[in-house]
């Protein structure tokens, strides 16, 4: 991250600067002091390694985290210098709508509150999961000789709402689900 501005260090009399990250709805940060690695680690004292981090975890499907880093290092920082870290996060079960799918980070003046700048970034999409997937061979004389028919119960649970399945046979090359049926009412293939 680039700030346009200089973050000021706490002084004196005047309040220091901080930072706000909030990540987008639903996420979590996993935990702010152990999992926080500055990028490269190496380098960790051209950052804010005298700044203190707080974290505050969102309550429910909706809400944000975040954490603030109040700036206290003994000089300035300049405007435009690269920042970087690393922390782990959790992700939610489901991308959230587009409008609270991004990351924002916010520059806030320690002394007035105002805003210094701000800027938002698109966060990547979550691959939904199946839990608990099984494939059996079932019936009395399970078939498994090659080019014969053999029948399978295929279980799972649904992470989120779905109205459709793929199920794909990556191996043998040419596997065929032709004639394939549902054991459930309601459902096709």
């Amino acid at each position: 991250m680039q700030m346009p501005s200089k973050l000021q260090s706490l002084k004196a009399k005047t309040p220091a600067d901080f930072l706000v990250i909030e990540s987008p709805a639903g996420y979590e940060f996993v935990d702010c002091a152990g999992t926080f690695q500055w990028e490269p680690p190496k380098d960790f004292d051209l950052y804010l390694p005298a700044s203190p981090r707080t974290c505050y975890k969102g309550n429910g499907p909706m809400e944000r985290s975040n954490m603030t880093i109040k700036i206290q290092e003994p000089l300035d920082i300049p405007a435009m210098r690269v920042i970087k870290f690393r922390i782990d996060v959790k992700n939610p079960a489901k991308t959230p709508h587009v409008m609270l799918n991004h990351w924002v980070i916010t520059h806030y003046n320690g002394l007035s509150g105002k805003i210094m700048s701000t800027a938002a970034y698109l966060s990547w999409n979550i691959i939904p999961q199946l839990a608990s997937p099984f494939i059996q061979l079932i019936g009395d004389n399970v078939n498994k000789a090659a080019g014969t028919k053999s029948r399978m119960a295929i279980s799972f649970v649904p992470i989120n709402d779905a109205d459709q399945l793929e199920v794909w046979a990556k191996l043998p090359a040419g596997f065929d689900f032709t004639g394939c049926q549902a054991l459930t009412e309601g459902h096709e293939i």
